[in-house]
């Protein structure tokens, strides 16, 4: 009787541990490169580009790094010329994702050397796209300020517009670490995302963008519309761009240095259910429960009695005494 009543009296309630939890190692790591090809020839090999090898040099091309400085990693870099008065066009190479996505983070080492933009456009840096759907979310720096910024083109329905979202500042002549994480929309629902990182500083934070409908527009925008691929481009600006150790994830931010930084997480995890117990002795009850679930994780799961915190348990069991 006493071991009932010790039962009828714990209760047990989830809880995401944030300032404790490790994020594990990325489920879903697409692409990760830092540009140590042999040549330009080896670079083509694996990204798709519209530039020709006779045309790389000098323009768009696997190289060392920035004079006096080097290289972010390693001793090669990808280096994008733009050169006066602005680069209207020119090279773009690609990389397709290992299977669509809805939830899409990349990062990026970036050395701007004397670089400058023209006000009211975006020099266009990496575009995250459906490959022939919409929408498509173009990274850069915009209108004449060095930041980090972002235009999401062919919302939802057509003729909706661009959203203009205006991050963080990127240093000059120096190397800067750049992320960015887009959540697609539920279809026909404001709940889009959109943040930006410079150095691990947040500068843009969109939670509720419309971006895909519950219906097709008939031009590529609509309930199927997901993240298939990635491309870097060169147009708009003058000056040099460096880039290195990109890397790209459908699981989590991959952050700065050798740790992960600790995720954005708004949604509570699940109660946990099933509670079992086992009178293991006259003082003694194992406790039993199935597991919750969260988008990010669940760090562990608070024991209570009488309304009381009284243990923490990592997993889905705890032997209660006294």
């Amino acid at each position: 009787r006493e071991n009932m009543n010790m039962l009828k009296r714990l209760a047990i309630a989830a809880a995401l541990l944030c300032t404790s939890w490790a994020m594990p190692a990325h489920a879903a790591v697409d692409i990760s490169d830092g540009f140590e090809y042999a040549d330009n020839a080896a670079f083509r090999a694996l990204w798709d580009t519209s530039c020709t090898l006779a045309s790389m040099p000098g323009l768009f091309e696997v190289t060392g790094g920035p004079a006096g400085v080097g290289a972010h990693s390693g001793s090669k870099v990808l280096k994008l010329t733009f050169p006066p008065p602005d680069s209207e066009g020119g090279c773009f190479s690609g990389r397709n994702l290992s299977s669509p996505t809805d939830v899409f983070f990349m990062r990026v080492w970036v050395y701007f050397e004397n670089f400058s933009n023209n006000t009211g456009v975006l020099t266009k840096m990496w575009n995250i796209h459906g490959g022939g759907t919409y929408p498509g979310f173009w990274t850069g720096s915009h209108s004449g300020a060095m930041n980090w910024s972002m235009g999401v083109v062919n919302t939802y329905p057509l003729g909706a517009g661009t959203y203009n979202l205006y991050g963080g500042s990127i240093p000059l002549n120096q190397w800067a670490c750049l992320e960015a994480e887009v959540r697609m929309n539920t279809p026909g629902v404001s709940n889009g995302v959109v943040r930006q990182w410079v150095n691990n500083t947040l500068g843009t934070n969109n939670t509720s963008l419309f971006l895909r409908g519950a219906t097709d527009d008939g031009r590529g925008n609509g309930p199927n519309s997901h993240i298939s691929a990635i491309s870097t481009y060169r147009q708009h600006g003058v000056g040099t761009i460096y880039y290195d150790d990109y890397a790209a994830s459908r699981d989590a931010r991959i952050g700065c240095g050798s740790a992960p930084p600790p995720p954005i997480d708004t949604q509570a995890p699940s109660v946990p259910a099933g509670l079992g117990a086992a009178a293991a002795s006259s003082s003694q009850i194992n406790l039993t429960w199935t597991a919750s679930t969260d988008n990010v994780g669940v760090a562990g799961y608070k024991i209570f009695r009488s309304g009381t915190q009284i243990a923490t348990a990592a997993g889905t069991s705890y032997s209660n005494t006294g």
